[in-house]
């Protein structure tokens, strides 16, 4: 995780997560955000859904925590579990 502005308006931060391996092999990411710690990673929450495991979030509020999590999804449409909350806190 990369948390800055890089001289862009606005905090933003980067994610970036090992990729997975499926039989299927894998169509995307799911890339899920709250501003509670225990969240559902499901459609209400969802940010994003890159092909790479890698993702920026951009116009966050300075010092606010927000929590992240992550899924895989396959070619089949099937997903992993959720990743374990992930704390942020942009500067």
């Amino acid at each position: 995780v990369v948390v800055g502005s890089d001289n862009k308006p606005g905090p933003r931060v980067k994610l970036a997560w090992r990729p997975v391996a499926a039989p299927q092999g894998v169509a995307h990411y799911n890339v899920y955000r709250s501003d509670t710690k225990t969240f559902e990673a499901e459609a209400e929450t969802l940010l994003g859904s890159p092909r790479e495991p890698i993702f920026y979030d951009v116009g966050l509020e300075a010092g606010r925590t927000v929590y992240y999590r992550v899924r895989a999804v396959d070619a089949w449409g099937n997903r992993s579990r959720a990743s374990a909350p992930l704390a942020v806190v942009p500067e």
